[in-house]
């Protein structure tokens, strides 16, 4: 009866699920362009967003999203998912409903684009990049991404030039509720749950097998469906199952900061190697010229060949002496005789 057990849950669950984002009022502008991640290692079947909140001067409000990432997408691979107006809320966030809600599997994510048609900088709040990572939950990430400068949607103008600036943060908030699914003694299932009801799970099929267990008589369909009836967080909550738990956070945000450290690193690194190269190579010219002009004052070959020549002409010289005293010495001889 295994194979008959449900995969998923007939609910979606939305109670609590809220992505809120640091909100330090640095920038006000037009829009707003970021990527969203559904990352999680608990039984999800997808997550659903279903609202996006935000404030500002806000006005003709539009939100769209695209597949996978912002990154390099044009007009028309977006696809709009609210249109409203709103009357100005610069404190209270103002949620926008969306009327296609955003479905992401784990591994899988998209791009949001949250506008404003308000002329002027005042339509909607938003940051500057501080971080790698917006938001992290046990569900999603939220990724920094550009802000619009522009009051009409995607456009490329703004009012200094190019409507666009990097290096920039969503601030608001996302609600989304949650499909999970349910537990089966399948692997690829089994290990999605959290480890206590891995191990429960695993303990009562040990004790039903036991001879004289209270269980014993049980049918393993009956086992099978309870279990399959617990929801994953049946043994408590993932903070309370020290999943993501602030260690492992507090890990990954100094890996995060060394990541940025080794970066600015890497680029001091190279401007002082272009330096050095500079360095080097006028060293080499300096170097070049003396050793040119050296060799004006004595090429080091010519010389050595006068060298060698001279030596030659010296031996010659000495030879001819030494046959001129010979003669001159057999003459006198030959008189003396």
């Amino acid at each position: 009866m295994c194979h008959e057990l449900p995969k998923t849950a007939t609910y979606l669950l939305t109670e609590s699920y809220q992505a809120d984002t640091t909100d330090r009022e640095d920038h006000t502008f037009c829009g707003i362009m970021f990527d969203v991640r559904c990352q999680t290692e608990l039984p999800v079947d997808y997550i659903q967003i279903q609202e996006v909140w935000v404030r500002g001067a806000l006005g003709s409000m539009g939100v769209y999203t695209c597949d996978d990432t912002y990154a390099s997408k044009d007009k028309e691979q977006w696809t709009q998912v609210y249109e409203g107006e709103h009357k100005p809320s610069e404190r209270v966030l103002v949620p926008l409903k969306l009327t296609t809600p955003i479905q992401l599997r784990p591994g899988e994510g998209c791009g949001l684009y949250i506008h404003s048609k308000t002329p002027g900088d005042e339509g909607l709040v938003y940051d500057n990049q501080t971080r790698m990572v917006t938001h992290k939950d046990n569900y999603l990430r939220i990724l920094p991404g550009m802000a619009h400068l522009s009051n009409k949607p995607f456009g490329r103008t703004g009012y200094w030039g190019f409507g666009w600036r990097s290096n920039r943060q969503f601030v608001g908030r996302l609600t989304y509720g949650i499909k999970w699914f349910l537990w089966r003694p399948e692997p690829t299932v089994f290990y999605r749950f959290p480890r206590q009801f891995q191990d429960m799970s695993v303990l009562l099929c040990w004790v039903k097998k036991q001879e004289g267990s209270t269980i014993e008589e049980l049918p393993w369909d009956c086992l099978f469906f309870m279990l399959n009836f617990c929801r994953y967080n049946w043994l408590g909550d993932p903070e309370t199952l020290k999943i993501g738990d602030e260690e492992e956070e507090a890990e990954e945000e100094e890996g995060e900061e060394q990541e940025q450290d080794d970066n600015a690193e890497g680029e001091d690194a190279l401007e002082q190697s272009a330096a050095e190269e500079t360095g080097d190579e006028e060293e080499e010219a300096e170097e070049e010229e003396e050793e040119a002009e050296e060799g004006e004052e004595e090429d080091p070959a010519t010389a050595d060949a006068s060298g060698a020549q001279d030596a030659e002409e010296g031996e010659e010289e000495e030879e001819e002496e030494e046959e001129a005293t010979g003669l001159e010495q057999s003459q006198q001889d030959e008189e003396a005789g």
